[in-house]
């Protein structure tokens, strides 16, 4: 399949099952993230597995009240969340002084 169809057919899922999510199939999805290219080979993606119920009631209670984003729901029947961070530390020396970074928390809309 090429790229290009690839991004074609890529869907949001906002239906899940009830079905649990197996601890060899959470492996693969995190070890395929993990795979993902990055500068300078940083890596720099750090994950959190949220299984427990109530930790994703919580989680999902961070979408709502946000100003101008609507409520998540879907991700309350999700059987967990993966939770993709990342480490800015882990870029120090992998970027040359002529590139410009920006914090994220400094954009204004």
């Amino acid at each position: 399949m090429e790229f290009s169809e690839l991004v074609k057919r890529r869907r949001s899922i906002h239906h899940f099952t009830e079905d649990e999510v197996t601890d060899e199939e959470l492996d693969y999805i995190l070890e395929a993230a993990r795979w993902a290219p990055s500068v300078g080979n940083a890596q720099p993606w750090r994950f959190i597995v949220v299984r427990v119920p109530e930790n994703r009631v919580k989680v999902w209670n961070t979408t709502a009240g946000i100003p101008d984003v609507t409520p998540q729901n879907f991700m309350r029947k999700a059987p967990v969340h993966i939770i993709v961070c990342t480490d800015t530390t882990a870029y120090k020396g992998k970027q040359s002084k002529s590139s410009p970074t920006v914090s994220a928390s400094r954009i204004q809309r």
